[in-house]
Order: C-alpha cells, then sequence, then structure tokens
C-alpha cells in the first residue's frame, strides 16, 4: 500500500512539474516581433532607384538590385513586393509591350513584378475581356506561376475598375476553372484589404469591420484569407490578437489564420524562433496551419524550394514533419 501511495504521490509530482513548465513556457515575455518600417522618404528613394534603373538597362537589372538590398536589410524584404508592383507597372510603361515587359519576370517576392506588369496591361486595355483571357493562356495548369499569373489578374483588375470588387470578381467568373476564378478572386480580396485610403481608397472597406466585405460575396476562402491585411494594419501589428480575433470568422477561422501567419512572416523573416512561439500558442490544428503558412511564405517569397528546405532545417523538432511535408507537395509545382 504504501509503494502504491508513494508511486502515485510520483506521478502528481511530475504532472505538476510538467504543468508548470508549460505554464512558464506559454507565459514567459517572449521577443517581440517587431515588423519592419520603411518610411515613406526610404520607400520612395528605392522606387526611384528602381525605375532609374529599369528606365537606364531593363527590369532585371532593378530586381537584382532589390534582391541584394534584402540581402541585408529587413525593410526592403518586408516591402519588395509593394516595390515590385510598383517595378512591373514601370516596365511596362517603358515597353508598353506585355510580351517584352513579362520577359523580364521573376517570381522572388510573391511574384510582385508580374503582378504590376499585369496591371498596367489592364489598364491600357481597349478590350479588357480579350486581355483577361490571354494573360495566363500560356501557363501550364497546376503550377504556382499559373495561381500567380491568375492572382495577379485579380489584382490588375482591381486596378482598372479603381477597386471596385463585384466588378472585379465578374471578370474573374469569366475564367473557365475553379482554379483560375479562386486565385483571380484571391487577387481582388488582396488589393481591396491593402488598398491605400489616399491614392487608392475602396468603398469596400469598413473600419469598424475588418471581415468586410467577406459576408457579402463570393470566394469567402479567399477573402478571410486577406482579410488580416487589414486588421493588422489598423491593429499595430498585433499578431497575437489578431489570432484571436480569426474565432470571430467561424468556419472560416482556419483561413484568416492562415493569412494571419502569412502576414506575420512577411514581416519577420529571420524569426523562425518567435514565430513558432507565437505558433505554439494556437491549440490543434491552428498551430499546424500557421506553421505550414510559414513554410509556403518562403516558398512563395523566393519562387522556390531551396530557402524553404533550409528553413525546415531551423525549426524545432515537432515542426519538422509538417515543414518538409508541405516543401514536398510544392515540388510539382515548381
Amino acid at each position: 500500500m504504501r509503494r502504491l501511495v508513494l508511486s502515485i504521490a510520483v506521478v502528481v509530482l511530475m504532472t505538476c512539474v510538467i504543468s508548470l513548465s508549460l505554464h512558464l513556457k506559454l507565459n514567459t515575455p517572449q521577443k517581440a516581433l517587431t515588423p519592419p518600417i520603411l518610411s515613406q522618404h526610404a520607400y520612395a528613394k528605392m522606387k526611384v532607384k528602381l525605375f532609374t534603373l529599369v528606365d537606364q538597362q531593363n527590369p532585371r537589372i532593378a530586381i537584382e538590385w532589390l534582391k541584394k538590398q534584402m540581402e541585408t536589410d529587413p525593410n526592403a524584404r518586408g516591402f519588395c513586393h509593394e516595390l515590385l508592383h510598383e517595378t512591373g507597372r514601370h516596365a511596362y510603361g517603358k515597353y508598353h509591350d506585355f510580351t517584352k515587359a513579362l520577359s523580364y519576370r521573376d517570381e522572388v517576392c510573391v511574384a510582385g513584378y508580374i503582378h504590376g506588369v499585369i496591371e498596367a496591361y489592364f489598364k491600357s486595355s481597349a478590350d479588357l475581356f480579350t486581355s483577361i483571357k490571354m494573360v495566363c493562356a500560356d501557363h501550364p495548369g497546376g503550377k504556382y506561376i499559373t495561381w500567380e499569373c491568375y492572382h495577379g489578374v485579380g489584382h490588375g483588375l482591381m486596378y482598372y475598375t479603381d477597386n471596385n470588387v463585384p466588378a472585379s470578381l465578374d471578370y474573374c467568373e469569366s475564367y473557365d476553372t475553379p482554379f483560375a476564378r479562386s486565385a483571380c478572386a484571391n487577387g481582388v480580396f488582396m488589393e481591396n484589404a491593402s488598398a491605400d485610403h489616399d491614392n487608392h481608397p475602396s468603398k469596400f472597406l469598413k473600419s469598424e469591420d475588418a471581415f468586410y466585405p467577406c459576408d457579402v460575396f463570393p470566394y469567402k476562402s479567399d477573402c478571410y484569407m486577406n482579410a488580416p491585411v487589414r486588421f493588422l494594419a489598423t491593429h499595430n501589428n498585433d499578431y497575437r490578437r489578431a489570432f484571436t480575433w480569426c474565432h470571430d470568422a467561424h468556419e472560416y477561422e482556419s483561413d484568416c489564420i492562415y493569412g494571419v501567419a502569412s502576414q506575420m512572416t512577411r514581416r519577420n523573416m529571420g524569426h523562425e524562433e518567435e514565430m513558432q512561439t507565437m505558433c505554439a500558442s494556437l491549440t490543434s490544428p491552428k498551430n499546424g496551419t500557421c506553421i505550414k503558412s510559414m513554410v509556403v511564405w518562403y516558398i512563395t517569397y523566393y519562387g522556390r524550394l531551396n530557402e524553404a528546405r533550409s528553413l525546415c532545417d531551423r525549426l524545432h523538432q515537432s515542426n519538422k514533419p509538417l515543414c518538409k511535408k508541405v516543401v514536398a507537395a510544392y515540388v510539382p509545382q515548381l
């Protein structure tokens, strides 16, 4: 009997120690995730440099220059997608030839350059419907670059329609496949969520409801995935609060969490330890969704697998299998 009591006491004590360790791990203050901040002056200076390189040489030289900046400057990494959108638009303005401008394409920074070229091409198109049909026609089905092309169409439609979400989605509906329509809608909602209030405003945003207009239009998964862009912009990039807010997305909570994790990774590359801690604060399977989003961002950011494979090596042992599974799933797409 004494031995049984002693055994029970040991088990209880071990349980308490484990619980205490877990409590301390989750409640000990972690190093803050601090997103990069690029001042308007610094952003404008980098944009001028990129435009000058496009004008005096070509877009590839400009993109390579930005890649060099990204190696040492977290601000350049954090805002390269926006900068390459502008570079793509400028390149099309130089050549006035879609094929020529796109010949300098680079998938880096989530294909920002390609998106910018498509935006400018649509804006100048005399027959938008025909342009929509042909712009991604040469891309093979099921590939990452094909999804990015249709996603870029969504951005371009918003640029063409002055951020008219329903009109843009109607154009997306002209595609024959769910793959193309969804990717296009995803671009529409991303452009809407990141709309510039001063220079390129959208009527389809509500300051008091960052989920709007997800409850109004179809392609809700794509909309809820991009809603965190707006929430984080208006809540000082508070990722923990954003993950909690996603609960209000109900059946689309997973899409919302995926979107928060994407934005977190976008602004904090190189801080995998802190990001894993943030993901670990979520319950299963949400924590897995968070890790998956991190890995996918590394793949789409560089447009290749090398950096994602390196990321898998740096992650905690418990996250390595999922990381490697995500990378393997992307092999046929690249």
